[in-house]
This record gives structure tokens, C-alpha cells and sequence, in this order.
């Protein structure tokens, strides 16, 4: 068990600083909210770190905007991604390229 003086310990715990790095470590824009199923920036940079893939294989351009959402098919040939340009798009996935095979533009 690790043990550290009270400054550090508060410091440790303070919600500016988890923010601050959650927004740094992944680069994403200040416009975007903690997820809501995380009550502390604490808990939205563990989930983050733990949930993120760390080997990037592909940049996908399909999108206009940022992607807000991916969904993977249980067999993970295919999969759907949604962006703030309005397109919900469902890739296509093989050993060399991903590809869309549907698009839909959500107009709200």
C-alpha cells in the first residue's frame, strides 16, 4: 500500500487536474463531457486507460466530424460508427481495408 503526505493525497484527488488529463492524454476537445455513467474525471480517465486500444492500425476518413460512437458486430467483421456530421456508417472490415458498405444520414 502506498503512502503520501496530505498535499499530495488531495492533489491526487483533485477533479481540474483529472480533467486536464483526460483532455491531453487522448486529445480531445474541451466541447466534450465526461461520459455520464462516470461520476469523478478520475473514473472517466480510468475508463479511458482501460478501455481504449493503444496500437492504431487504420485512420478511418469516412467521417467529416468527430465520431462520437463505435459498435463492433460480435463476430468483428463489421462494424457502425456515428459522428457529429449527421452519418451513422456501418464499415465492412478485412485483413488489408476497411470499407462502408452503408451510410445513413440522420437529419435532427
Amino acid at each position: 500500500m502506498w503512502q503520501v503526505c496530505h498535499t499530495w493525497n488531495r492533489l491526487s484527488a483533485d477533479e481540474f487536474l483529472w480533467r486536464d488529463l483526460v483532455y491531453r492524454h487522448w486529445s480531445i476537445h474541451r466541447s466534450v463531457l465526461r461520459s455520464h455513467h462516470c461520476s469523478s474525471w478520475r473514473e472517466e480517465y480510468e475508463r479511458l486507460y482501460d478501455g481504449c486500444p493503444v496500437i492504431e492500425s487504420e485512420v478511418l476518413r469516412s467521417h467529416t466530424d468527430q465520431v462520437l460512437h463505435v459498435s463492433f458486430s460480435h463476430d468483428g467483421r463489421l462494424f457502425a460508427t456515428t459522428s457529429k456530421d449527421g452519418f451513422i456508417k456501418v464499415l465492412g472490415t478485412s485483413i488489408s481495408y476497411c470499407k462502408v458498405i452503408y451510410e445513413m444520414y440522420l437529419d435532427v
